[in-house]
């Protein structure tokens, strides 16, 4: 988590600022882009929650979602740079909307529907909670 607040907040801690930029820059090009876009219709790829209306890229840093247009039930907003893990655990990173979250389980098969339940509720909290008290006393 702390890995995680320190790209979040840019703090110089762990990678310079320039570097922590990079990572929410997309770095497709837009035949690649297309590929990606496409690949989400219909079928469900990865961990996490993933809505009609969004535009994907890759940065360097993980997946990039502008959901600007999105259908989802939380506001993401542009580049929100996000990353899920074979044993259902999601973490996002969004500065347009000045929050970011980790949610870890270690449950096997990829993509359960209850931790996939799980993962969109959590969001849906740290979307709508007052954000002066979300994050932990430790950062």
């Amino acid at each position: 988590m702390q890995l995680l607040f320190s790209i979040f907040s840019n703090d110089r801690r762990v990678l310079q600022p320039d570097s922590v930029e990079l990572m929410f820059q997309g770095n497709l090009s837009g035949q690649s882009r297309a590929a990606l876009q496409k690949g989400f219709e219909g079928r469900k790829l990865t961990i996490g929650d993933f809505y009609r209306g969004e535009l994907y890229d890759w940065g360097l840093g993980g997946m990039l979602i502008d959901g600007r247009r999105s259908e989802a039930q939380c506001p993401r907003g542009q580049n929100t740079l996000a990353w899920g893990g074979g044993t259902n655990q999601f973490w996002f990173i969004d500065r347009s909307n000045d929050v970011c979250g980790l949610i870890m389980s270690h449950v096997i098969p990829p993509q359960d529907p209850q931790i996939e339940e799980i993962i969109s509720a959590f969001q849906r909290h740290v979307y709508k909670t007052d954000r002066d008290h979300v994050f932990p006393s430790f950062l």
